[in-house]
């Protein structure tokens, strides 16, 4: 009777490689979006239908599968602050295990800034006042529609007056206001930010004593041209 050989199989796995990337300027507030995809290494070889482990801080946030083109993608709701992400497959019957590179994402509220110019139109009391400018957004330089913002007169809101909405494309704003006495008076705008963007602020101490010839020339902002101005004014008088 023959003596039993003892055979030694060694199977080898397929090395993989998992990409990773971060995306967060899809105009969706307080989101980072994590996607990469998962080859055969060393070839543009796509796995399909893979199980990818999402590590965000070095703790399992979330589990994807590649889709057909061999591509993943997680959306991650973040609050303000750093966060780091990685991609890990863990690895099958036929495929190694691997890890992708650490990357970090920050997400913060995008800054905004407030223009101001406070005008008197007319002459003798009671005198009519405007108070208008625009609000911008510091990551295009453009202003921003839809936006609430509030006014605020010698520190106290202005009830009939406390809201308005910037203009749509231009992201102006205009408020009325009668003054009954002469004197100093100051005026301030706030918006309050929102999930996406900042709060900001700005005011604007105007001595009002007398009135102001019904001719005098228009107002310009500074730096503001004057025929954004008086566009701005064209579109908000219209309400």
């Amino acid at each position: 009777m023959g003596k039993s050989r003892v055979v030694t199989v060694s199977v080898t796995k397929t090395p993989t490689e998992v990409t990773i990337g971060l995306d967060k300027y899809d105009g969706t507030p307080g989101v980072i979006n994590v996607f990469g995809a998962l080859f055969e290494a060393g070839t543009t070889k796509v796995l399909r239908g893979k199980t990818v482990q999402i590590l965000i801080g070095g703790s399992l946030g979330a589990t994807v599968t590649t889709g057909t083109d061999g591509r993943y993608r997680y959306t991650f709701v973040a609050s303000t602050g750093r966060y780091s992400f990685q991609a890990k497959f863990p690895g099958d019957a036929s495929y190694a295990p691997d890890w992708s590179p650490l990357v970090i994402g920050e997400y913060g509220k995008i800054g905004t800034d407030l223009t101001i110019d406070v005008n008197p139109l007319a002459g003798g009391a009671p005198l009519a006042i405007t108070i208008l400018g625009i609000l911008l957004s510091d990551e295009t330089g453009g202003g921003l529609p839809g936006k609430t913002v509030e006014l605020w007169r010698n520190n106290v809101k202005i009830k009939s007056m406390t809201t308005k909405t910037t203009s749509p494309g231009q992201g102006a704003y205009l408020f009325h206001d009668t003054l009954s006495t002469q004197g100093d008076h100051s005026y301030y705008v706030y918006f309050r930010g929102d999930s996406k963007y900042e709060g900001c602020e700005v005011s604007d101490g105007a001595t009002v004593i007398d009135g102001v010839p019904p001719d005098e020339e228009p107002p310009v902002v500074e730096g503001l041209g004057a025929g954004v101005l008086l566009l701005a004014l064209l579109v908000l008088s219209q309400e």
